[in-house]
């Protein structure tokens, strides 16, 4: 081995040493959990954002459906313009031929 890996070893066991509290580290702990607020409130900060929360879904979740609906009703009036095109066509298609058995009915036979 090299004298570098003996020396890492000796800075590595140094630094792992049990070290002492610095003195008063015990009563400067328990002061401050002594000095901690009650349980109930730490909360308000949760309950806070908990009504942020349901206020935006209170907002968010009808716009959400409106958008929905609204998207719905125009692919029924899509479809709906497609019948609709569709039935057109066929009447066309109808009143083109009666025209033409009619021009062809009247037609004089040369």
């Amino acid at each position: 081995m090299n004298p570098d890996e003996f020396d890492l070893e000796d800075q590595l066991r140094q630094a792992l040493q049990p070290k002492r509290a610095p003195a008063g580290f015990a009563s400067k702990v328990m002061a401050r959990t002594r000095a901690k607020q009650p349980w109930h409130q730490n909360w308000n900060g949760a309950i806070t954002l908990a009504m942020v929360a349901g206020l935006v879904m209170a907002v968010v979740i009808p716009v959400t459906l409106a958008s929905r609906r609204q998207e719905d009703r125009a692919i029924e009036a899509r479809n709906q313009l497609i019948t609709a095109l569709g039935i057109t066509k066929i009447q066309i298609r109808q009143v083109n031929e009666k025209i033409s058995q009619r021009i062809k009915r009247n037609r004089p036979a040369l």
